[in-house]
């Protein structure tokens, strides 16, 4: 679980492909949906919460073969 109170670096390892990144409220309302283009080896992604409220949310990365998920409380 990761705590935060502005910008969040995601970091994954991955083979080159494309991932797509969800970050969805405990409300159940999609935050952030998108696709990325990842290299083989290490990825940051910046994730910018900074317009959204205070919670807890639930960060899903899903790439090829395999799926990662998270919690997130922003504060």
């Amino acid at each position: 679980m990761w705590i935060i109170t502005q910008l969040k670096p995601i970091a994954i390892n991955t083979y080159k492909g494309q991932v797509v990144l969800n970050v969805i409220g405990v409300d159940g309302k999609t935050i952030v949906n998108t696709k990325l283009d990842a290299v083989r080896g290490g990825n940051r992604f910046d994730l910018d919460l900074t317009n959204e409220s205070h919670g807890i949310y639930v960060i899903t990365i899903t790439s090829k073969d395999k799926v990662y998920r998270s919690k997130l409380i922003k504060k």
